[in-house]
């Protein structure tokens, strides 16, 4: 196994990235350790990009790590002419990290030798035409690569051009596990902002009421088009009673409305292959 860690990002960017174990710690080249040991420039590994004008970026993941976990990746685009300006020592008291800018975050389920690789088994007895059984079955076996475009942390991870609808399963949804994260969202309306105004979008409410309250955007190839490959701030919110608020509109109040964050985060957009 090889390339375990992937970046798809604009060509000629100078890229690395941290790992880090379910503890927090991140791992120093032998060992995992707390980052308040040493320098970040000392735990960082470089993410080179295969092919020069290609976008995609490799790199293996540690055979040295023989404990099977989960592990957190975290790349960076090397903005500075050395990410030390940004060291994790003993004198960074906040502990923040490179000043080079964060573009992307992933896992790596690892068993101790090897990725962990999700397959389809091959499918026992007969289904009837037209059914899912049988749709699923001429599958057969593989690889499955799984994509989340709204990941646990809040993360939202879009392509360029790429659409985003209910009827592909792929719409944009939040959902809360308790009655009391999100205020009652009866007639409320969504709105998704990226950062600057880049991308403004409305949304729909799926469940209002309840301990499962859940929202969805969706966007269109038309929308993430535009959107210049990148990472972005990201909020959504919902205006209760807020009927005159429009997915055209950028402003922050609404009169006569009441203006509710229901989520804040990083968008990451990967550029397609053209």
């Amino acid at each position: 196994m090889a390339n375990e860690v992937k970046a798809n990002y604009e060509s000629g960017a100078d890229l690395y990235f941290f790992l880090f174990n379910q503890a927090g710690q991140v791992w120093s080249g032998s060992a995992f350790v707390d980052f308040s040991t040493g320098s970040w420039d000392s735990f960082l590994l470089e993410l080179p990009e295969v092919d020069i004008g290609s976008g995609f970026y490799f790199a293996d993941f540690p055979t040295a790590i023989t404990t099977a976990g989960r592990y957190w990746i975290v790349i960076f685009e090397r903005l500075l002419s050395a990410s030390s300006s940004s060291s994790s020592s003993s004198s960074d008291t906040d502990g923040a990290g490179p000043a080079d800018e964060r573009i992307a975050e992933s896992f790596v389920s690892w068993d101790g030798s090897r990725e962990v690789e999700f397959t389809l088994a091959a499918s026992t007895g007969n289904y009837g035409d037209g059914t899912v059984g049988a749709a699923l079955s001429r599958i057969g076996t593989g690889n499955l690569t799984i994509v989340s475009i709204v990941a646990a942390s809040g993360t939202v991870t879009l392509v360029k051009g790429d659409d985003y609808t209910v009827s592909q399963g792929r719409a944009l949804t939040w959902t809360t596990a308790a009655a009391a994260t999100w205020p009652v969202l009866t007639d409320a309306t969504i709105l998704f902002r990226i950062s600057g105004n880049t991308l403004l979008a409305a949304g729909e409410v799926v469940n209002a009421t309840g301990a499962n309250k859940s929202v969805r955007v969706e966007l269109r190839c038309g929308q993430t088009i535009g959107l210049t490959p990148g990472s972005y701030s990201y909020d959504l919110r919902a205006i209760l009673d807020g009927s005159s608020a429009s997915s055209s509109s950028s402003d922050d109040c609404v009169d006569g409305a009441e203006t509710v964050t229901l989520a804040r985060g990083t968008l990451v957009v990967l550029a397609d292959a053209s």
